[in-house]
């Protein structure tokens, strides 16, 4: 059997070439990066819990309008937590994969009787939340 390395790895094997590439990839990403409605100069986690949620599995283009309309309606962890599943579903649908709305609606509520998580650990006791999403939101 093949011995194999697992990717993540690679920074502590080779740390000077793991700087050069996370520099490289973020002056990449300043020049590059698409404007998005969540990508705001210090977006709340909230929109960014919303954000990576509505991307499961659904294009970009998709998902922005439903991004815009959900801030509108939804524009806190305690809106959402005082909305109904009937409201929620009203507004994902077209969305695709409706247990995400129902997830979302889920982690609205432990958020609005636990408080707001403040490191990758305490996201990922959130309803819904994986490693990714975990890091993603505590970034």
């Amino acid at each position: 059997m093949a011995s194999h390395r697992h990717p993540l790895r690679f920074h502590s094997t080779f740390p000077e070439k793991t700087t050069r590439i996370r520099s490289n990839l973020l002056q990449w990403y300043a020049v590059n990066a698409r404007p998005l409605p969540w990508r705001t100069p210090k977006p709340s986690p909230y929109a960014i819990l919303v954000s990576e949620i509505m991307c499961q599995q659904t294009q970009i283009k998709t998902v922005i309008p439903y991004f815009e309309r959900w801030m509108a309606e939804f524009p806190t962890f305690e809106a959402l937590a005082a909305a109904d599943v009937d409201q929620v579903m009203r507004l994902w649908s077209g969305l695709g994969y409706y247990s995400r709305g129902r997830k979302l609606l889920e982690a609205a509520k432990w958020v609005a009787t636990n408080g707001v998580p403040t490191d990758v650990a305490g996201w990922k006791a959130v309803p819904g939340c994986g490693d990714y999403t975990a890091g993603a939101v505590s970034r």
